[in-house]
């Protein structure tokens, strides 16, 4: 059975911290993702993730080095980058201890579903013209067994993780349930114990700050009705801090 994924939103706001983090001369990556298979086909935390780093041409893939150092053992294998040809519609692909290999969309599918025992459901959907191609080839041909989740900044030198968000409304940020889940996977199941992962949550009209150092004091269960929004986990906010402050934050 063919199933209708959610259209997707991508890209629509423009970042606020990257403009932090670059202004301060703070080395970041972006275009990381975490594959994950639904828990309904594998919850095997063991082989149900693969953690992918995107890039945009077959020369930086080549020259690729990959943050290895931010996962745990069982994770340092699964950590793969990838480049989307869209116009041949071929993916080159690449470990941290390989070479570059090149599949069709179609085989590609094959290796991801066979790396992390997971099965194929037929969905369609149209990925964003703002987004990432990898981004694009999984929302349209990846199907209803996988989850991608982004995520927004990899400090590498000094081990961190961050996630931007800008929904704030009566002293409350606001998550999507999915994307709630995926985050505390991703601190459980993937990331090295001593890696620290911060929420940030951005108030555009005055550039402060709501950080939320631990992932594990959302309740994601407990959701909220949002007009225009749905359902959406609310997450409470402690002191802002402006963006110096964040920046020693994270200098540690």
């Amino acid at each position: 059975m063919t199933m209708e994924v959610k259209k997707e939103v991508y890209g629509s706001r423009p970042s606020i911290l990257e403009g932090i983090l670059r202004d301060n001369g703070v080395k970041y990556l972006k275009h990381t993702w975490l594959i994950t298979c639904r828990g309904m086909f594998n919850m095997d935390s063991n082989t149900r993730y693969l953690f992918i780093c995107e890039f945009f041409n077959l020369n930086d893939l080549r020259n690729a080095e990959f943050p290895t150092n931010l996962f745990n053992e069982r994770m340092i294998r699964r950590v793969f980058g990838v480049f989307v040809d869209e116009t041949k519609e071929v993916i080159y692909w690449k470990s941290g201890y390989g070479d570059v290999e090149k599949y069709s969309y179609d085989e590609y599918i094959k290796l991801v579903a066979k790396l992390t025992e997971c099965k194929y459901l037929e969905s369609f959907a149209k990925g964003s013209e703002h987004s990432t191609p990898f981004s694009r080839f999984f929302r349209e041909n990846m199907g209803k067994g996988f989850a991608l989740t982004d995520i927004d900044f990899i400090l590498p030198d000094k081990n961190i993780l961050i996630e931007e968000k800008t929904f704030i409304k009566n002293w409350r940020g606001y998550l999507g349930w999915g994307q709630c889940l995926s985050l505390k996977e991703l601190r459980s199941d993937v990331l090295n114990e001593s890696v620290k992962m911060y929420l940030v949550f951005v108030d555009r009209s005055n550039d402060l700050l709501y950080v939320v150092e631990d992932i594990n004091s959302i309740d994601c269960s407990k959701t909220a009705y949002l007009e225009n929004w749905g359902s959406a986990v609310p997450v409470e906010l402690k002191k802002p801090i402006p963006k110096e402050q964040f920046i020693e934050l994270i200098s540690g």
